[in-house]
């Protein structure tokens, strides 16, 4: 009979489980935490507009809403939304204020409807380009985050300039349309060229040199898209030598350009006491808003939509409470964050943690999944291994008892009963040495006895 190899103790048994599950264990943990994504970057970079503008101001209210959360802002002081745009795409700056239409393609439906059939189907045909045209704008690694607020086009003119007459009133005019990197001159270039201004003289200085040329009589007109807040808005709204001028085909260049949203302004919205301004006027008006390169961490932009609803949230002169911040106006694909965000709000555990130890437990809830396909699994399991164990192990020792028999009953010599009745003493000694848990002692005096049993029985 062959003689069973050494058997281990019932500790090594319960070791040997432990080890087997404690590797499963941390393969599953080594494979999980591929998946681990990076940390939230503690300091962001924003790309705002020129000092003492909207985008200015509201880049500092959302430097000090984000240091609530331990998120540093970098300001980044810019010409303005094309050179936003610019540093977006080359990754010097995670977010930037951008300016509603400063990359939509040119509508012009009246244009179109009183053209020939011919005409119109080329137009539609142009159309559908453009529209490919802005569908790829929203793929060249840019995400759009939120509208912020409408940005009007405010036309100031001096006392010379009939600030009734509309557009039609510039022929002629030296016009301050905004910095070469702005979405002002992108806006207001486009619109004079709609409307047929092609005898103008454009000028390119920055909001405060436009707006202190306005005052001394160096130019006519400045045309800037900024808030109501800014301080060069606040300066020549303020101003006796300087008008706004209104746009009597506000709803009519809304329809040519589909960025932009009429908007009126009434007697008094500016400054009640001084009755600012005096009478009706009409506006236009883009939306401002935030734009991300693609690769801003996802847990950063629910706390930017929280910033910007604490900012822009409350109603303004044009907006209605909770019309800002949106989703919608945006020239850009919504970044999923924010889509997730809109539809379900910011989650528990941002919630009711601090921002940077939410986002750790957030990176690491990957780490669930070994922990809950693994480590519980393996608890029910080990104690069934273990037991299995036990029982093949007996079942082995019993496997030599019925083989002792066996041999015995098919050669019943003495020199094999006396080679059986030696492995049997051998067995009886490794039984002897082997500790078992108390719950299988039973089992273990059950083979013992049977191993008399068959002794005695050969040595009859």
């Amino acid at each position: 009979m062959k003689r069973l190899a050494a058997v281990a103790r019932a500790d090594n048994d319960a070791r040997h489980v432990g080890l087997w599950s404690l590797l499963i264990l941390v393969i599953g943990f080594a494979i999980a935490w591929q998946f681990v994504g990076e940390a939230p970057p503690r300091t962001i970079v924003v790309a705002t507009g020129p000092e003492g503008g909207g985008y200015d101001l509201g880049g500092q209210a959302l430097k000090s809403q984000l240091e609530d959360s331990g998120i540093d802002v970098e300001l980044r002081r810019t010409a303005g939304s094309i050179e936003n745009l610019a540093l977006l795409r080359k990754g010097s700056v995670d977010v930037a204020f951008v300016q509603g239409g400063v990359e939509a393609p040119e509508r012009s439906m009246a244009r179109a409807a009183v053209r020939s059939i011919e005409d119109a189907a080329r137009a539609s045909t142009e159309a559908g380009t453009n529209d490919t045209s802005e569908s790829k704008a929203a793929d060249d690694g840019l995400q759009g985050i939120a509208s912020l607020y409408f940005e009007p086009l405010w036309i100031f003119v001096g006392s010379d300039v009939d600030s009734t007459q509309g557009i039609a009133g510039l022929h002629g005019r030296r016009l301050q349309v905004g910095s070469p990197g702005s979405g002002t001159r992108r806006v207001t270039t486009a619109l004079l060229n709609a409307t047929g201004i092609d005898d103008a003289t454009l000028l390119g200085d920055d909001p405060k040199v436009a707006a202190t040329a306005l005052q001394r009589g160096d130019c006519d007109a400045v045309l800037l898209v900024s808030s109501p807040h800014s301080e060069t808005v606040r300066k020549l709204t303020a101003s006796s030598d300087t008008r706004v001028m209104t746009l009597p085909r506000a709803h009519a260049i809304s329809r040519h350009f589909a960025y932009l949203e009429p908007l009126m302004l009434t007697p008094g919205m500016l400054n009640l006491a001084s009755n600012t301004p005096s009478e009706n006027i009409e506006l236009v008006a883009p939306a401002a808003g935030w734009v991300a390169r693609e690769g801003l961490h996802a847990a950063v932009v629910p706390q930017l939509i929280r910033a910007a609803e604490e900012i822009y949230g409350a109603r303004g002169l044009f907006e209605d409470a909770g019309q800002f911040p949106s989703p919608n106006g945006l020239e850009y694909e919504l970044a999923p964050a924010a889509d997730n965000y809109y539809r379900r709000g910011l989650s528990w555990l941002y919630r009711v943690l601090p921002f940077q130890i939410a986002a750790t437990l957030d990176r690491l809830k990957v780490l669930l999944l070994p922990l809950l396909t693994l480590f519980l699994p393996l608890i029910k399991l080990a104690p069934p291994l273990y037991r299995w164990r036990i029982r093949r192990r007996i079942t082995k020792w019993y496997r030599a008892l019925l083989a002792a028999e066996d041999r015995v009953r098919e050669d019943p010599s003495e020199t094999t009963i006396e080679r059986v009745q030696r492995d049997l003493q051998a067995l009886d000694g490794e039984i002897a040495q082997v500790q078992v848990p108390l719950g299988y002692t039973e089992e273990l005096y059950n083979v013992r006895m049977h191993l008399r049993l068959v002794q005695r029985a050969i040595a009859k």
